[in-house]
């Protein structure tokens, strides 16, 4: 995976589970995952708080600090609707795994569901249990 590669990324509804799937590549920041949000709480077939999966087993997050860790958890709980959400992160790597796991930490205020996964078909799962 090239760090210098931009953020890009994909949101796929699944009607049937309703699930929402965000497929994440590239160098991801602060502010790419703040637009991410952005797209899932403007909302389409799917309800604000929508269980989402996030795959960043294509992505990176070269420039990811405790303190950006805390900003992008800080700017989330402003995103009312995402804090009763169930969220999958499908992390394959250590270091993405483990800044993950910071994350969920970090988010544990919320209202909602986290948790990190190495397997996807298993955060799929997780995120469709009501």
């Amino acid at each position: 995976m090239d760090s210098d590669e931009p953020p890009s990324w994909d949101l796929d509804w699944d009607p049937e589970l309703r699930v929402l799937i965000v497929r994440v590549r590239g160098a991801m920041t602060v502010e790419a995952s703040v637009t991410v949000l952005q797209e899932i709480s403007a909302g389409g077939a799917w309800p604000a708080h929508v269980a989402t999966v996030w795959d960043v087993r294509a992505a990176s997050f070269p420039n990811a600090s405790g303190a950006k860790l805390r900003s992008l958890a800080d700017r989330r709980a402003g995103f009312d609707d995402r804090l009763r959400a169930r969220v999958a992160m499908v992390a394959d790597d250590d270091l993405n795994f483990g800044l993950m796991r910071m994350f969920e930490m970090l988010s544990a205020h919320d209202e909602g569901a986290f948790c990190v996964f190495r397997d996807f078909d298993a955060a799929l799962r997780w995120a469709a249990e009501r």
